[in-house]
């Protein structure tokens, strides 16, 4: 059975808009890019430039510091609960189950808590000591399907996720959002690790896996849509993706510790998917210094990308957009 909820208490100068040049330079001034082995390695791993034409970094309009809502149609009456979808997952094929999980998840059936995204801030070393701000929005949980009452978090491809997240205007995680997602957490979940085998993909294995994770957070009396990490390896953007492409990357699994499980790998190909797979969406429009811009296109910048990544520039937009 799935988990039943238990109560518990443009390059170009000429495309900014007026004012925005300044700032976007100011920033590029007040991060550190003076170190010499920062930008050899930056240049040596084989990343493309930034797209010409891609959007400028930021808007001139000040953000409202909101947490927005995920972009998914409200859960239509009599859409599965967890124990249900799980059922009949468990006699699909695997690329059945891909689909399945898909469709229900983009037709609006995942639980509410999972609706209203949680802000993460960042921070990146500037310039005399100054710290450059920013904050990301993320899905509280990992991706889930069912209602509040009965969900069943549900590993996937990165394939799958990246289809999911597409549509939703989300991207998968960084190694370094994920590093701040576990620092910010309020719930610090661990769970087991199963039997290896034939079964680790199977939704047998998944529910099990959720049915412990959810007995940890009722032990700890943590609510529904509280910032959790910690149960699961995230599916992670690196650009490592580009160097080795048709590989799945993860990262994570801290439990209640503080160091991951996992160290980033890519041992896996890019159909891979087993019971400690979590997807973790994170909304694709982020601020800095209180100014909206796009996840991919900071990651794409030399002197923002620290803000979201510990491994300098990398411009992944193309094989975002096309898929690998």
């Amino acid at each position: 059975m799935a988990a039943k909820h238990t109560p518990a208490p443009s390059t170009s100068t000429s495309s900014f808009p007026e004012g925005l040049l300044s700032y976007h330079l100011d920033v590029i001034r007040r991060l550190r890019i003076t170190s010499l082995a920062i930008s050899v390695a930056m240049f040596s791993t084989g990343c493309p430039a930034p797209e010409r034409g891609a959007a400028p970094i930021g808007t001139p309009t000040p953000t409202t510091h909101a947490a927005p809502a995920l972009h998914v149609p409200p859960r239509r009456s009599g859409s599965a609960t967890g124990s249900a979808f799980a059922a009949k997952a468990a006699r699909l094929t695997p690329a059945e189950r891909e689909r399945a999980i898909s469709e229900e998840i983009l037709a609006g059936n995942l639980p509410s808590f999972e609706r209203r995204l949680v802000p993460v801030e960042l921070t990146a070393a500037g310039d005399g000591g100054r710290v450059v701000r920013g904050r990301v929005f993320v899905v509280p949980d990992y991706l889930a399907i069912g209602d509040d009452e009965d969900f069943v978090r549900v590993p996937i491809t990165i394939r799958t996720a990246r289809r999911i997240a597409k549509e939703l205007d989300c991207v998968l995680p960084t190694t370094k959002l994920v590093d701040a997602i576990q620092n910010a957490a309020k719930v610090k979940l661990a769970s087991p690790v199963m039997n290896p085998g034939d079964r680790m993909g199977s939704m047998q294995y998944f529910v099990v896996h959720n049915r412990v994770i959810e007995e940890h957070r009722a032990e700890q009396g943590a609510a529904l849509g509280a910032l959790v990490s910690g149960p699961k390896k995230d599916l992670v953007l690196t650009k490592r993706m580009l160097e080795t492409p048709g590989r799945t990357p993860i990262y994570g699994w801290f439990g209640r510790g503080t160091e991951p499980v996992q160290p980033l790998s890519l041992v896996h190909d890019d159909r891979h998917v087993d019971y400690a797979h979590g997807v973790r969406l994170v909304a694709q429009t982020m601020e800095i210094e209180g100014r909206s811009a796009q996840i991919l296109d900071v990651l794409a910048d030399r002197a923002l990308a620290p803000i979201v990544s510990d491994e300098g520039a990398c411009d992944l937009r193309t094989a975002w957009n096309r898929g690998w």
